[in-house]
């Protein structure tokens, strides 16, 4: 259940008839899949993810990378012994991190150097490191989540059972941090959600009362995959159909792709070149 851009909540308060919570797993099937197109259509992915990622160098001027909301670290492999230990760029010093359509705005999508640094970019393959937190995210900062205004518990970086400190604040289908961890909600029983720990390469860890927050996405990406969702939820039955690469699990084409694509063409502002 990786990274919904809306949850069965969400789809229940959308829906013109009643959706009964037993229907929750089916759902998230419609869900994940909605949110898969969305990133297949909009050629990125609007959810944080952990990762390194490796560039070439540029032929000159700046490196544009895909959406970044910040960098941990960026390394050249100057010695070309695939170790990207020969030189480790400073933010603000060597380099900005920068959006190409506004300097200030996010996600960021290119790295430039400041010209008084002590490097500069150089041709090669895979020549540069660049290790951060990546993805849209909310299209208007480098944290793109909000408070929920509860703690959680959990004893170990094993443990699959969270503590929350109030009931029915956190979700099914919510992508939610604690510390840096990301987690994945499978289910809330009373004060307890069932979740899948470390996703999107965070580090599993114990929390003791830690502060619990949701992962923003654009309104209108949530709204694309609750449309979607509620839409193809009513003309259901099971079929499993590839769209391009994207199994389409619960969407029946032969009644929905008017609908389907009708929804995506709403959200094509948010489509990118791909640049990675």
């Amino acid at each position: 259940m990786p990274n919904l851009y809306a949850t069965p909540s969400d789809v229940r308060y959308s829906a013109s008839y009643e959706i009964k919570s037993s229907m929750d797993e089916t759902l998230i099937r419609f869900l994940e899949s909605a949110s898969r197109a969305i990133d297949q259509h909009t050629r990125r992915h609007f959810y944080p993810s952990h990762d390194s990622r490796y560039f070439d160098g540029p032929n000159g001027g700046d490196l544009l990378i895909p959406d970044v909301l910040s960098l941990s670290s960026f390394a050249a492999d100057s010695e070309n012994d695939g170790t990207w230990d020969g030189e480790t760029w400073t933010e603000g010093t060597d380099f900005y991190l920068e959006s190409l359509r506004d300097v200030s705005a996010y996600p960021k999508t290119c790295i430039r150097t400041t010209g008084r640094g002590s490097y500069s970019f150089s041709r090669g393959h895979r020549r540069y490191k660049a290790t951060g937190l990546w993805g849209y995210g909310n299209g208007e900062s480098a944290t793109p989540w909000s408070g929920l205004g509860v703690t959680a518990t959990v004893a170990d970086s094993t443990s699959t059972a969270v503590t929350i400190s109030a009931q029915d604040v956190v979700a099914a289908g919510m992508l939610i941090r604690c510390g840096t961890e990301f987690m994945e909600v499978m289910s809330v029983s009373g004060a307890t959600a069932t979740v899948t720990r470390g996703v999107n390469g965070s580090t599993a860890a114990a929390h003791s009362s830690a502060d619990v927050y949701q992962v923003e996405y654009p309104r209108m990406i949530t709204q694309c995959a609750v449309d979607m969702c509620v839409e193809s939820f009513f003309n259901r039955f099971d079929i499993t159909t590839q769209v391009g690469t994207v199994a389409m699990e619960g969407f029946n084409f032969s009644r929905n792709e008017e609908i389907f694509w009708r929804h995506l063409r709403m959200i094509s502002e948010y489509r990118s070149w791909d640049l990675s």
